[in-house]
């Protein structure tokens, strides 16, 4: 965990400190740009100031990232699919049946699932 964290701005550079000596931001935004949290780039930076090796704890993770962007674009590309069928099935609705009970009938016929985990 990283606990509190402290900003610095110093020309043209940003430096993080969290708990310990200055970070420069870079590789903690590069951290984040590859999907690790803060808490897993905080778990890497002990990991490697404790003079361990962090490469195997990093490509778990990467790989644990990976499984969830994978797992997410799959309910994406589902929920895009039911979408595009449901607007095909709304196309043919007109105001005078669109009417159910003062809530647009496309908002309550569509057969959507429940919402997506991020």
């Amino acid at each position: 965990m990283l606990g509190s964290v402290d900003i610095a701005f110093h020309r043209d550079d940003v430096f993080v400190r969290a708990g310990g000596a200055p970070l420069r931001a870079q590789p903690l935004v590069r951290g984040t740009e590859l999907g690790f949290s803060l808490e897993e780039i905080g778990e890497i930076l002990k990991m490697s100031r404790g003079g361990d090796a962090p490469c195997a704890r990093v490509l778990d993770l990467a790989q644990r990232n990976l499984a969830a962007a994978e797992e997410r674009i799959r309910q994406l590309q589902a929920f895009r699919d039911r979408l595009e069928d449901q607007i095909a099935r709304w196309k043919d609705k007109t105001p005078a049946t669109c009417m159910a009970g003062g809530l647009c009938e496309i908002i309550t016929s569509a057969d959507l699932p429940t919402k997506l985990t991020a």
